[in-house]
């Protein structure tokens, strides 16, 4: 998944952003690409976290869907994240996600021109695996700063020895800085990079 919004819910990118809104914080959001192209990739995204009555600890859940082609991803993860407070509204937060992802493909949307593909019908075409996600954040009133690493048990996609399909962990790092401008406005430059 491509997150190009990130600045609006950073809990997409790394779990330990969860409940760092001090309130109870959903997040609903809609990406098509290639518009008009058979095929084309979308994704579909729902979180929602908060702090819990426990001030150090805060809990959130995702779901979400991706396509691409006659491939779908699913996934429904549950956070929790422990913040670690460092003085003059500074902290640290860590977390843990852990879900399952369901893993599908529609065989029956491909065209094989010179017949069918042998590896549709070796693997299966629906599959349900699970999934963890790790991350740690700084955060201030003017700066934050994260590491995330998604998929950090490396999801095996198929259960065949003979076929290596894998999402390989993806690590983020994150961070942002608050620069007041005037009294009314912020400029607030961020940065997103991603390894896998």
């Amino acid at each position: 998944s491509l997150y190009s919004q990130y600045i609006f819910n950073l809990y997409a990118v790394n779990p330990a952003y969860a409940g760092e809104r001090n309130a109870a914080s959903t997040a609903l959001s809609y990406r098509a690409q290639w518009v008009g192209f058979d095929g084309a990739p979308s994704t579909a995204y729902f979180s929602a976290h908060s702090p819990l009555k426990n001030k150090n600890l805060a809990a959130g859940i995702w779901i979400q869907k991706d396509q691409v082609g006659a491939r779908e991803h699913s996934a429904v993860h549950g956070t929790i994240s422990y913040k670690l407070g460092l003085g003059d509204s500074r902290r640290v937060s860590f977390a843990l996600s852990a879900g399952a992802l369901n893993h599908r493909y529609n065989w029956n949307e491909l065209d094989f021109p010179d017949g069918a593909d042998p590896v549709s019908f070796v693997t299966e075409a629906n599959q349900w695996r699970p999934q963890f996600d790790f991350g740690v954040m700084y955060l201030s009133k003017q700066a934050y700063a994260g590491l995330s690493i998604l998929n950090l048990n490396g999801t095996d996609l198929s259960s065949l020895d003979i076929i290596d399909a894998r999402l390989e962990p993806v690590l983020n790092l994150v961070g942002g800085y608050i620069f007041p401008v005037s009294e009314n406005v912020d400029l607030k430059p961020s940065s997103l990079v991603r390894f896998q």
